[in-house]
């Protein structure tokens, strides 16, 4: 009878439990008129500990949770296991919000003291859910589906921390389900197209490059900005498939303009996301999706963010290095926002680097911003990467930026992200210019011609 109660792994009660004492708590709370608490917990990046240092390690840490959850709570609560890196704690009559709040805070904070593993001292974080008996629901089922959505919208608002459920927070699950439906046919489908926004030269005010981004065309809604579904994409690993269709879709798109002599070495970027980098069959998809298009990898560029390549530093080098025999240069996104170093930088074989916009903005009116640019760049060229500025919007930071050194620029001022159809005479026209004088990342396209 113990076992089929209790998780096997950590000792603690399993779902099965869990639904019984819930319930029982459920009936009492009502007959005595008192609230009881659901806390939904999960812990942070758990996948990674389990794909980068074993099985055994990650069982080590849901050993070492589970032992600090109880102990954080009273002997009347319940804390249970659900599964994998999910908990659920079950508090009896608390005071309120109030406490709950105190609760949840001393939950995040003792699972957030280092531990121990393999010899070394280990940092987890935790997103937690709350939801309250009866406002929030009156049986076992809603109670845990509530605070499991509002453990969710902890987990997207930055990690490390809880909130409270709310009806508006169901009303957004529901469109995330559907969302999730809806993406699911469409990677069937293909129901895609890619938008592509310019990169000018600074010093010849030529196209010097492309960037790829996704749109969905969704047979209701119309065209679906990417703010609209990537995330929903990224937690349920749908941006493994949907990151393989954009990377063939460029592949194609490049060699059927290469073919129309529409392109001048023009490299597209793709964005990458975490999940690509860190599957161990990404590398040899990239590999074959180049075969199959025939697409001269030196006029692909991926990019990466600044706290993607800071979250496994080796791990990203091995992967970096992999794509950068297969030809195919790599940039870094978003620089300046994970306070990189220059001997992380040295580690990675970079080509380019992007300032993140929200440095842009400000200059040349911030000194501040003005100087974080100016090192940039700096720090760019030391390391003999190109650099380029994104979201530049007036002719005031086109300026600045040249007179920062900046290498390429790319925002409003010069060109919204456009589909193909528009894209096109724009090549048309810069493909009549090529004779004008090469910048320092034209020429490096232009000899890798060559070569």
């Amino acid at each position: 009878m113990y076992q089929a109660n209790h998780d096997r792994l950590t000792g603690l009660p399993n779902r099965h439990l869990l639904q019984d004492r819930l319930s029982r708590a459920i009936r009492l709370a009502e007959r005595n008129q008192n609230q009881l608490a659901v806390l939904f917990l999960d812990l942070d990046n758990f996948k990674w500990v389990n794909d980068s240092l074993g099985h055994a390690t990650g069982d080590q840490l849901l050993i070492s949770v589970s032992r600090r959850l109880q102990a954080g709570v009273r002997a009347s609560d319940t804390v249970a296991r659900l599964g994998g890196d999910e908990f659920v704690v079950l508090l009896q009559q608390p005071a309120g919000h109030q406490e709950l709040a105190i609760i949840a805070e001393k939950l995040i904070e003792i699972i957030e003291q280092p531990i121990v593993l393999g010899g070394y001292d280990f940092h987890t974080t935790s997103s937690i859910g709350i939801s309250i008996y009866p406002e929030d629901g009156i049986d076992a089922d809603i109670l845990l589906k509530h605070a499991d959505t509002a453990m969710y919208v902890a987990k997207a608002s930055g990690k490390s921390g809880f909130r409270f459920f709310d009806p508006e927070m169901n009303r957004r699950a529901v469109a995330r389900v559907e969302v999730e439906r809806d993406l699911r046919r469409a990677i069937q489908e293909q129901e895609f197209e890619l938008y592509f926004q310019p990169k000018f030269c600074l010093s010849t005010e030529r196209l010097c490059g492309l960037e790829a981004l996704i749109r969905w065309q969704h047979p209701r809604r119309g065209l679906v900005q990417p703010d609209d579904f990537i995330s929903v994409a990224e937690e349920t690993a749908l941006i493994i498939p949907l990151g393989e269709w954009v990377i063939r879709a460029v592949c194609r798109q490049v060699v059927s303009w290469r073919d129309q002599n529409l392109f001048y070495g023009h490299r597209v970027a793709i964005n990458l996301s975490l999940l690509q980098v860190e599957s161990d069959a990404f590398v040899d998809t990239v590999e074959r999706i180049l075969e199959e298009t025939g697409a001269p990898p030196r006029l692909i560029e991926f990019e990466l963010t600044e706290s993607m390549v800071l979250r496994n530093p080796g791990r990203s080098a091995k992967v970096l290095q992999r794509l950068r025999k297969l030809g195919i240069h790599l940039a870094l996104d978003d620089f300046g926002t994970g306070y990189s170093s220059l001997s992380h930088l040295r580690q990675l074989p970079l080509d380019t680097i992007k300032i993140d916009r929200s440095f842009i903005q400000n200059i040349p009116n911030s000194g501040e911003d003005n100087q974080i640019v100016r090192m940039i760049v700096a720090l760019g060229k030391s390391a003999q990467m190109i650099v380029v500025a994104e979201g530049v919007e007036t002719k005031l930071q086109k300026d600045c930026l040249r007179a920062l050194g900046c290498d390429f620029l790319q925002g409003f001022l010069f060109s919204r992200p456009v589909p193909r159809q528009e894209l096109e005479p724009l090549l048309l026209r810069d493909n009549e210019k090529n004779a004008c004088p090469p910048c320092v990342g034209c020429q490096q396209t232009l000899s890798e011609q060559v070569e």
